[in-house]
């Protein structure tokens, strides 16, 4: 069955005649607003794609890479970072972020999972590297790591503002051979050294 055409009451016995006698004044405001209308469905539409893909950038370029001008073009001035009950800012996560780099120049930053709902952007990732300069002790450097994690992103616009940050800090540092008094000593420091023989 054939759906039914739409009709405009009046709109057969005026003719469409009537409708070019209206004056343009009148329908240019109409027009106007139904464009504004669906621009702004278009654009909140496409919100949550161009988050997500901020946040990509900001692993792949930022993270990984070490491209610190992403957290100039991607993170609002005002950000906070939460790591547990510790509160950081834009300039200590760009510190953060470099020290990193510093231990570790080929940090590999994979995506698991990422989703989005509302002003949210959710990530699950694992990080994995190797320490490649010793930060004081040198049974650290030529340690792997593997270590996963979950981070919250939430945004006003295009700007992240706000950063909730978990991972297992405790597997990280068994990893790296880190204790509560500092980096595990290596077989060689823990036993003492052994006289050597004369000749007999």
């Amino acid at each position: 069955m054939s759906p039914r055409p739409f009709k405009v009451p009046g709109l057969a016995a005026a003719g469409w005649h009537a409708i070019r006698r209206v004056p343009a004044a009148l329908i240019a405001p109409q027009i106007a607003a139904c464009a504004m209308v669906l621009a702004v469905q278009s654009c909140a539409a496409d919100l949550p794609a161009k988050r997500e893909a901020i946040v990509r950038r900001v692993f792949s370029e930022a993270l990984e890479r070490g491209d610190y001008r992403v957290f100039d073009e991607a993170y609002d001035t005002a950000f906070v970072k939460h790591v547990g009950r510790r509160r950081f800012s834009l300039a200590e996560e760009r510190v953060q972020a470099a020290a990193t780099h510093k231990i570790s120049s080929a940090l590999e930053m994979h995506i698991d999972a990422l989703m989005s709902r509302g002003d949210l952007v959710s990530v699950v990732y694992t990080a994995r590297g190797s320490v490649d300069r010793s930060t004081g002790h040198a049974e650290q450097a030529g340690r792997t790591f593997e270590v996963r994690g979950a981070t919250l992103y939430r945004f006003d616009g295009l700007k992240i503002v706000e950063e909730w940050t978990i991972y297992d800090q405790l597997d990280l540092q068994e990893q790296l051979g880190i204790t509560a008094s500092g980096v595990t000593p290596s077989r060689a420091e823990r036993e003492p050294s052994r006289p050597q023989r004369g000749p007999r």
